[in-house]
């Protein structure tokens, strides 16, 4: 008599039960970008990926504004998301303190763009902006209304081009030499940091299942392409638009033949833009836990290897001659690296 074999106990999967923590595992990773105005506008879906560093500078920047400072202003390389951190600051900034009312300014080409005010919780009230005189009159207004009980902070999202002297300002911004000289005695710059590859890695497949107009998933392999070339700049890494991809790529080769001779070299590993699209080929980054101060360094592999080729051409594979005009400055250690593991280097590309 033949028996049939026993059933065998599978382990049963709840399978709502795994979509929630995966869910809330995205939740916890991104938030919904708020209706604010911005400079530029934001090309990854209806929401944003939360970095670690943001709670922390929230943090510091509230600490000032607590300690009187009458404005802060945070920075860093360009496209690394001070707008995004501006979106994440004003989202527990309007939630933890419904009594302080918030002014949200965009600048581009030195003019204001766009004006919202937000009074509590409710809805914004935007501020036509297309005569001057008339804006300067309706937020007069707005300071006179809330003089009386509300606190009022201006969030700046862009260099400002002016500034409400008897109110604190949050400027979101990228490096502006103007600016920054304009605010130094406040000792209240604030520099953020760039990103990591895992971020970079995380945030795209967050992005890509968050809410319900999902983002393309850029693949590891493109994504670990785009970081050799870019660096920790997310603005490129993410981008959705390959067309964007190449033409950054394109437009950072550009810049590395304008350094035409060792002295314009030393001229930039030194910091002086010297008619270079500088930030473009050297990234900042914070060299203490409070963000205050700050280095550079070259971008990335692949701006080491071009600006080292490029040398090369200029000086017609004079290494030793390009190690020399360096090995003073710490900086141009990578280029020095670069040349000593290529050694058998023949020639240099022209492009």
């Amino acid at each position: 008599m033949s028996r049939e074999p026993p059933n065998k106990k599978r382990k049963v999967v709840d399978a709502p039960e795994a979509v929630e923590a995966a869910s809330k595992q995205i939740t916890e990773l991104t938030e919904e970008l708020p209706s604010l105005p911005f400079a530029y506008r934001y090309r990854n879906g209806k929401f944003f990926y939360v970095r670690k560093c943001y709670e922390g500078y929230y943090e510091l920047v509230k600490k000032m504004l607590d300690d009187g400072k009458p404005w802060v202003t945070v920075t860093g390389t360009p496209g690394i998301g001070k707008s995004v951190f501006y979106a994440y600051f004003f989202n527990p900034l309007r939630e933890r303190e419904p009594n302080t009312w918030i002014i949200a300014i965009s600048f581009k080409r030195e003019n204001i763009a766009e004006i919202a005010v937000y009074k509590g919780r409710g809805d914004p009230e935007e501020i036509d902006t297309d005569v001057t005189s008339e804006t300067e009159a309706a937020i007069g207004k707005v300071l006179k209304e809330a003089r009386a009980n509300k606190k009022v902070l201006f969030l700046c999202d862009g260099r400002p081009t002016k500034i409400w002297r008897l109110n604190q300002m949050v400027v979101f911004t990228s490096p502006n030499e103007k600016w920054l000289r304009a605010v130094r005695n406040t000792y209240s710059t604030l520099f953020m940091p760039l990103w990591t590859f895992e971020e970079l890695r995380e945030a795209t497949l967050a992005l890509s299942l968050a809410g319900p107009s999902r983002v393309k998933c850029i693949s590891d392999d493109d994504l670990e392409t785009r970081f050799n070339t870019f660096g920790g700049v997310a603005s490129e890494c993410l981008s959705l638009d390959e067309v964007v991809v190449d033409l950054a790529k394109d437009y950072i080769i550009d810049e590395i033949k304008t350094i035409n001779s060792l002295g314009k070299l030393r001229s930039v590993l030194k910091g002086v833009h010297d008619g270079v699209d500088w930030h473009c080929l050297f990234y900042y980054f914070p060299v203490d836990v409070n963000g205050m101060k700050r280095d550079w360094k070259l971008a990335s592999p692949f701006v080491v290897e071009r600006l080292a080729e490029r040398m090369l051409q200029v000086t017609r594979n004079d290494k030793e001659a390009i190690r020399a005009s360096i090995e003073d400055i710490p900086r141009g250690a990578p280029l020095a690296e670069w040349l000593d593991a290529h050694e058998g280097l023949g020639g240099a590309q022209s492009s």
